[in-house]
């Protein structure tokens, strides 16, 4: 899925979500997670 500026998506409890930037100029992004997690319980691929 790409997004583009101005745009969001909504993903689901559980969903597995990798950002990239496909594009020279790069992105910003902010993630809000609801509940929020903490460091101990977010799990990321190694």
């Amino acid at each position: 899925m790409e997004v583009e500026a101005g745009q969001a998506i909504h993903t689901k409890a559980g969903e597995w979500v990798r950002y990239s930037t496909p594009r020279e100029e790069g992105a910003e992004y902010i993630a809000v997670c609801m509940p929020a997690f903490t460091r101990a319980t977010v799990h990321r691929d190694e």
